[in-house]
């Protein structure tokens, strides 16, 4: 509950999955009659805008899971992009090497 309060984007693009755990927010009383398929992508859309306003600091996000959604939102990037970099960047923490990213060349 603490992390929704402080931060709440995180928790906000958490729901983005493959569930499509977004939909059980109801943001408005007749949100229901908006297609499905164009809610989700309207709501996409509010959230790269929102991740680019705010910005990721991927420093922080690697050893904290529960922001490791933001990252699908970062443009360029999406949701298979940012789970192959996670899992690169984890994979090169298993083998010893530090865990930060020091660059873009880093990356």
């Amino acid at each position: 509950c603490g992390r929704r309060l402080r931060d709440p984007l995180p928790e906000v693009t958490a729901l983005f999955n493959a569930e499509q755990d977004i939909l059980s927010l109801k943001l408005h009383e007749m949100q229901d009659l908006v297609p499905k398929e164009a809610y989700l992508e309207r709501i996409e859309q509010f959230l790269i805008t929102a991740v680019s306003s705010v910005g990721v600091s991927i420093n922080q996000v690697i050893p904290h899971r529960h922001m490791h959604g933001l990252l699908q939102f970062v443009c360029g990037l999406g949701p298979r992009k940012a789970e192959e970099l996670l899992r690169a960047l984890a994979a090169r923490a298993s083998h010893g090497d530090s865990s930060m990213v020091e660059s873009r060349a880093a990356l």
